[in-house]
């Protein structure tokens, strides 16, 4: 259990580039019937509503929070010899309570924005914006660690919200590939999103691992669901729903990780023939603003880059576009402009704004002219979050400002929109819905892929 434990944290450290905040936490839950909203930060008598318990690690990066469990115990012999009760009991003990333990740390900070901690002191948490579990084993779990709604109707996982459930030895495999803890969130959002393991079907997690890598491993979000809850979504069309539809459709994923082999056999000697490691393939526009941001860990650095490597190809390729375009606008004609571009879909609604600053203006009239539009535009429309990025006329970044001040009422705001003129809501076209090529009935891993460039 101990070595697991550190080697887990190990990997994640590697893959989330930064230490874990707190190893073996020790925290308090609330008791049987007891409702965790009871234990916020305004609680009194906490042990008299609460039990202690602890958490093998708690990950904060920016805004996010990452909820990890690790269960060191291996599943029996009899349960590998074909015996169902004890294969069901230890699923439960396994798999069943990682979940249970990395939920229930989730919910707390989700519910209370903080944790009260064993020597009775308050945790704040109220940054964080969004929460992932991960819950590691010792044993392979093959098509049941993929398959979370099957756990669920099993009664393994006793809740609709899933972790990701993965072992060491593929954890540590992950660990070796992935470039960018962007990347990484990314995976776990892709793995943890439900229309992901009921359209997806596979029997290793290496698999899907390789068809996240390749752009591949996605679902649409429903248009209606995303047109009803956030605002400057247009109602979507017949076609919009029709697409969404046919690409909703099962897929089974066959083998894709003979590249990962033949990286992995060539890394430890077993082969002499060089092959090359699997990347995230994307556009290199997106990875040199993803790369930007990561350097030095500038505003918006992790959660909003996984944002931006959730795009498309086509809506990459469009951004890129769209900033040459601005710069070569700006160099023409020696004024500043500015543009945004908003994704609503599974995971919020996220906004990008990009200004340039001409030679005749400062750095500090550029940038507040683009915080002023950027921090107006994302009230008026309810985005959640926003990064706003200023270029010079040459096309280098000169600053960096990110926003994920929850959605709220401001008058002043709303006054200042009207003042500015921006398009209401209601007569903006529908966002980019943030996507990734798919295929729509069966993924056939021996037919040649179009690579992104």
């Amino acid at each position: 259990m101990t070595v697991s434990e550190q080697l887990s944290v190990e990997y994640l450290t590697k893959l989330l580039g930064a230490d874990a905040t707190h190893v073996n936490l020790k925290y308090f839950r609330s008791n049987p019937g007891v409702d965790s909203s009871q234990l916020a930060s305004t609680a009194v008598e906490i042990t008299s509503i609460a039990e202690q318990t602890e958490a093998d690690a708690l990950f904060v990066i920016e805004d996010v929070a990452i909820c990890v469990e690790v269960k060191g115990r291996s599943v029996s012999h009899q349960a590998r010899g074909g015996h169902v009760q004890r294969l069901t009991g230890d699923l439960r003990s396994t798999v069943g309570e990682a979940t249970d333990q990395a939920l229930r740390l989730e919910g707390l900070i989700r519910t209370n924005g903080g944790l009260w901690l064993e020597d009775k002191t308050w945790l704040d948490l109220s940054g964080v914006r969004e929460v992932r579990s991960i819950a590691v084993c010792i044993d392979d779990m093959g098509p049941l660690g993929t398959a979370l709604d099957e756990l669920v109707r099993g009664n393994v996982i006793k809740s609709d919200r899933f972790p990701w459930i993965v072992s060491l030895h593929d954890l540590a495999i992950i660990a070796e590939v992935l470039d960018r803890p962007a990347e990484f969130l990314l995976y776990l959002r892709r793995r943890t999103e439900s229309e992901v393991s009921l359209k997806f079907w596979a029997i290793d997690e290496l698999d899907l691992f390789m068809l996240f890598l390749s752009g591949q491993l996605y679902v649409e979000p429903d248009p209606d669901r995303v047109s009803e809850e956030f605002l400057g979504v247009r109602p979507p069309s017949g076609g919009d729903r029709r697409r969404h539809r046919s690409r909703a459709v099962p897929t089974r994923v066959m083998t894709h990780t003979d590249p990962l082999d033949a990286w992995v056999y060539y890394q430890e000697g077993s082969v002499e023939e060089p092959a090359p490691k699997p990347i995230f393939e994307a556009h290199p526009v997106v990875l040199s603003l993803v790369d930007f941001l990561q350097d030095g860990k500038k505003p918006g650095w992790f959660r909003f880059s996984a944002d931006r490597l959730n795009l498309a190809e086509d809506a990459q390729e469009g951004l890129g576009r769209g900033i040459k375009r601005l710069i070569t606008t700006t160099n023409n004609d020696r004024q500043p402009h500015n543009f945004f571009v908003g994704f609503a879909g599974a995971w919020g609604y996220p906004s990008l704004f990009i200004g340039t600053q001409p030679d005749g203006m400062t750095q500090m009239a550029a940038s507040h002219r683009l915080a002023t539009y950027g921090t107006t535009k994302k009230h008026q429309i309810q985005s959640d979050r926003a990064l706003m990025v200023l270029f010079d006329q040459r096309g280098s970044i000169r600053s960096v400002r990110y926003d994920n001040s929850p959605p709220g009422d401001r008058q002043d705001l709303d006054a200042l929109s009207d003042a500015m003129g921006l398009l209401p809501p209601e007569f903006m076209g529908r966002p980019i819905p943030p996507s990734a090529r798919r295929a729509t009935k069966r993924l056939n891993a021996g037919k040649k892929k179009r690579r992104r460039r």
